[in-house]
């Protein structure tokens, strides 16, 4: 369960264990259970859909979802996804299973390419999903993130009871997640990525680079544009490097990066 980052070096540590350990990546990002299987015989993909808040040391608010999923690396089903998922459920979880997990993990992703702007700009996800001009920007990013998926091939599906992905990213831009009356909402049911935790934490490093840094890396290899992901994950380097706290940028100096970013494709592409 830890992030992304950090996964290389816990496994260096997971090692010496027996080859045939059951190992779950509960964890965001899509190469976690690639680098598992490196080390282990029985992988198994597990996600996330929950959302809480750290508030402190012990405290946790819980603010939206109660749901979990599993399913075997590379793909399939068995008697310890059975065990494990029952036990899951026993604990309170609503539990989902996947006989292909990792394009459920991709869709994810998909979502989680806009967790960098919640920190540049210091908003959270019912204010984001109503406001107009941010809404257009998420599905901005999302649209290219899929754009590029799309060319490498790779196979993406929503989560339960959400629409196909390019649906999915038209309803958001209409507004069809919009909340009521977001600023009403306490501090402590609005839903803050953990990227803008992270950042509130002043910890070193986030998972944008295993976000935003994929659909970057990806777009390279099939020769896909991908300004609005690049401006993200840039901008949240320099974020991390000056220490700063959420809200360093505004939308307006997000959107003016996605812009100069553009142009840089576009005299790219020409030479």
């Amino acid at each position: 369960t830890c992030k992304s980052q950090h996964s290389r070096d816990l496994l260096e540590q997971l090692r010496d264990a027996p080859e045939d350990t059951p190992v779950f990546c509960f964890q965001n990002g899509v190469r976690n259970e690639e680098w598992a299987a490196e080390i282990f015989s029985k992988v198994y993909a597990g996600l996330v859909q929950i959302s809480a808040t750290f508030s402190g040391p012990g405290v946790v608010e819980h603010t939206r979802n109660d749901v979990l999923a599993v399913g075997r690396y590379p793909a399939g089903l068995d008697d310890v996804t059975s065990r494990v998922g029952a036990a899951l459920e026993t604990a309170g979880f609503r539990m989902t299973y996947y006989e292909k997990a990792m394009p459920r993990k991709w869709g994810k992703l998909l979502i989680n390419l806009n967790n960098a702007l919640y920190a540049l700009v210091d908003t959270w996800l019912q204010r984001a999903y109503t406001e107009v001009v941010t809404r257009t920007f998420l599905a901005a990013t999302m649209k290219e993130g899929l754009d590029v998926i799309a060319a490498a091939g790779i196979e993406i599906e929503m989560g339960p009871g959400e629409p196909p992905a390019e649906e999915f990213v038209r309803q958001m831009a209409a507004g069809a997640f919009a909340y009521p009356n977001p600023m009403e909402l306490p501090p402590e049911r609005r839903t803050y990525p953990s990227t803008w935790q992270d950042v509130v934490m002043r910890r070193e490093s986030t998972e944008v680079e295993h976000f935003n840094g994929e659909i970057v890396r990806l777009g390279l290899k099939h020769g896909v544009a991908t300004p609005f992901n690049t401006a993200l994950l840039e901008m949240m380097r320099e974020l991390l490097r000056q220490r700063a706290m959420p809200g360093l940028f505004t939308l307006e100096q997000v959107q003016s990066r996605v812009t100069h970013e553009s142009a840089r494709w576009s005299r790219a592409e020409r030479e």
